[in-house]
């Protein structure tokens, strides 16, 4: 009997040497969520799962099942939390996450992020955890929930951008003395400039061309500096050149003579020039006659060492929006494009540290690498307020809130709609402008033919008088002598 009791003790000890060297050798346990971003409160967790690529699949899987479009916005493995806070369907479209240690570091990021983008109550709660506490907390991806604007099949960055560290963490060299950030690009060395007068919360960071490329990454995960040929889509989805201009930018910033302006995509152009050795930029920000945006690429300009750009102006004749170019040291604002996750897009401006990987959610089980059921050891209930992402189904609003493609280009197609309108409300208005200066000036060129014509008939009037005058003087004189010619004959004497 006691030999029994040692081989079943051996077998037992066998057995869970064998599961903890098959669970290091498999890795850190990862989790991941993704959200859908025009509908915040449809969003899917995973955790305890074996891969990145299975994390993802399965939250985006999630996401699918709810009647959303899925985007990964955080990939984590080991020990950390990832927490998430939105919205009621009812109450508008705004959410906010966060990844930290623990799970009450993880929600007090999401609070602080969702506050950024409402004043609103969250209704919402979640948060996900991995189940084995014994592997170090690595965050893997952690989307940094930049301000965007969907025009078209694009999405952009809403405001230009301002950040002050590369993808990696690395810090980016800041000027505010334009001699010391041309100094940097002079010696090849990336760097952002803001001017002292303007803070950079206003105007975006400019950066030269060697931070735009640097390795370390300028785009943060999930985005990437456009191509022109990005830029020529946004364009012409806008309307062309004539039109793109006047819907492109901000209400704000730009002169008097530039305005009404229209900025009907969302895309908040400002007018914020670059970093120029022009020296009169700052006056001209002071005296508010700024009247140009420029924005980098990464397309390769005809002239040597210069890269193509993009130009959005307003002239007091019209808008301009084309193409441009600037040498690698300007100083240029940039405006980011969000990768895709099924587009597999290139990061050219993040060398070594691609954008996430694009995931195809496969069936549960599947051989193509999709997540099985999940594991029965869940994240357990936490005995807080906060309510774990398992024990949330669907809601009735998020059912009803699940909308088809049709949906979404009735949007478009009324986003289109009510830019097109913008458009024509301010043709008329250059119109009706056109017609009144037309006017003006025709009633200005009789006004001033008619003082030309008075003038003339006055300078003749005075040269007829003159005239008049010197006859009259002449025939006074004349009348003179006979009068005294007369005088002396009646008085018997003759004239001399």
């Amino acid at each position: 009997m006691l030999r029994f009791w040692h081989s079943l003790l051996f077998i037992i000890g066998t057995l869970l040497c064998t599961a903890a060297a098959a669970q290091e050798a498999q890795g850190p346990q990862v989790a991941a969520l993704a959200i859908d971003r025009s509908k915040g409160f449809i969003f899917g967790w995973a955790y305890d799962q074996p891969s990145r690529e299975a994390a993802e699949a399965r939250a985006l899987k999630e996401v699918a099942d709810r009647g959303g479009k899925g985007s990964v916005v955080m990939v984590w493995s080991g020990s950390g939390c990832g927490a998430y806070r939105t919205l009621d369907a009812a109450e508008g479209n705004a959410y906010g996450w966060g990844l930290a240690a623990t799970r009450e570091a993880a929600d007090a990021i999401a609070l602080e992020e969702i506050a950024k983008r409402t004043t609103k109550v969250a209704f919402s709660n979640v948060w996900a955890c991995n189940s084995d506490k014994t592997q170090p907390f690595e965050p893997i991806f952690v989307d940094r929930n930049l301000p965007s604007v969907v025009i078209g099949q694009q999405e952009w960055l809403a405001t230009n951008l301002n950040i002050d560290r590369f993808r990696n963490g690395d810090p980016i060299p800041h000027f505010t003395d334009i001699a010391k950030f041309f100094a940097e690009g002079n010696a090849g060395r990336p760097a952002s400039f803001c001017y002292p007068s303007q803070p950079c919360e206003v105007t975006g960071r400019y950066y030269n061309y060697f931070a735009v490329i640097d390795s370390r990454g300028l785009a943060p995960a999930g985005w990437r500096v456009p191509e022109w040929n990005d830029f020529a889509k946004l364009i012409d989805f806008l309307g062309g050149p004539s039109s793109a201009g006047n819907r492109l930018r901000a209400p704000v910033s730009w002169p008097e003579w530039s305005k009404p302006v229209g900025n009907a995509s969302g895309f908040n152009a400002k007018a914020v020039h670059s970093a120029t050795w022009i020296s009169d930029v700052e006056d001209q920000f002071a005296k508010g006659i700024v009247e140009r945006a420029v924005f980098w690429t990464l397309t390769p300009h005809r002239k040597r060492d210069y890269v193509i750009a993009l130009r959005v102006a307003s002239y007091g004749i019209g808008d301009e929006t084309q193409e441009d170019s600037g040498d690698l040291i300007s100083g240029l604002s940039v405006r980011l494009l969000r990768v895709p996750l099924d587009a597999g897009a290139i990061d050219r401006g993040a060398a070594g540290y691609p954008a996430p990987k694009p995931v195809s959610p496969a069936a549960p089980g599947s051989a193509a690498g999709g997540p099985g059921p999940r594991p029965k050891s869940a994240t357990p209930v936490p005995k807080t307020s906060l309510t774990p992402a398992t024990s949330l189904t669907p809601s009735p609003a998020e059912q009803g809130a699940a909308t088809d493609q049709a949906e979404v280009e009735r949007l478009n197609a009324a986003a289109r709609a009510e830019a097109d309108r913008q458009l024509r409300e301010v043709e008329a208005m250059k119109a009706k402008a056109k017609a009144d200066q037309e006017a003006f000036e025709k009633a200005s060129a009789a006004h001033r033919a008619a003082v030309a014509k008075a003038e003339a008939e006055a300078a003749a009037y005075a040269r007829a008088k003159a005239a008049a005058d010197a006859q009259a003087a002449e025939y006074a004189r004349e009348k003179a002598a006979y009068d005294e010619a007369m005088r002396r004959y009646r008085e018997g004497t003759k004239p001399k």
